[in-house]
């Protein structure tokens, strides 16, 4: 017998709303912390919504930081082969860099008979202006 949820949304929707609320990079653990009071007790909920919205290009794992963020561009259902991140290397700040030159480099793989295997992100560590600022 399936057990009937008694989450209002869907976890899915509540892990993308609180990244996109957010607007910065969040474990599975601080988004369970965020999301208890809506019902959501089990870290596996969690890692199962992420699993789902990352495969659907929603959101975007930083590597660097152990964490998630929301894709700038997921209104736009878009599907790239190639996610670019810049990571402050200071306040964790994380952006995602929309480049056509490096973009398009990639896409020239297919004329040496090449092309990614699967969807790649590439993180760039950067210092971002606000910290550039203060050294």
């Amino acid at each position: 017998m399936a057990r009937t949820s008694h989450l209002a949304k869907p976890a899915t929707a509540l892990v993308l709303e609180t990244l996109q609320k957010q607007r910065a990079a969040m474990s599975a653990y601080a988004l369970l912390d965020a999301l208890r009071a809506h019902g959501i007790n089990s870290p596996p909920i969690i890692y199962r919504a992420l699993a789902q919205l990352e495969s659907e290009g929603q959101v975007h794992k930083v590597h660097a930081l152990g964490s998630y963020v929301a894709c700038a561009h997921a209104h736009q259902h878009h599907a790239h082969a190639l996610s670019l991140l810049s990571v402050c290397v200071d306040c964790k700040t994380v952006e995602e860099v929309q480049d056509g030159a490096i973009v398009q480099h990639i896409e020239q793989l297919r004329g040496l008979g090449m092309q990614l295997a699967e969807q790649a992100t590439v993180e760039l560590p950067v210092r971002c202006a606000a910290c550039l600022a203060t050294h």
